[in-house]
């Protein structure tokens, strides 16, 4: 299991899915070994994640980025839209 010590509330996220399009967003909450981003509006016009999508992240932590793989496994519609991000793995400097 990944350390998920990395993954702060409020933190920068840059997402790139299998088709190469990057989505910016910003990690809304985290619980367990899963992460809920929330997606610049601009960024859901030109993609929607479903899921089961395979993405690849970039995290931006203060004095380093770091990348990691995961897959979609929600999509939670409401005031504010949220991706759950799980089988996070592969967490390494960028």
């Amino acid at each position: 299991m990944i350390n998920m010590k990395n993954f702060e509330i409020n933190q920068k996220i840059e997402l790139v899915a299998d088709d190469g399009k990057e989505l910016s967003s910003i990690i809304h909450d985290k619980d367990g070994d899963k992460i809920y981003i929330s997606v610049v509006a601009k960024d859901l016009a030109n993609r929607i994640l479903r899921p089961g999508d395979d993405i690849n992240g970039i995290l931006y932590c203060q004095d380093k980025l770091l990348a990691f793989t995961g897959t979609i496994t929600d999509r939670i519609i409401g005031d504010i839209s949220l991706y759950e991000i799980s089988n996070i793995d592969n967490l390494c400097k960028a």
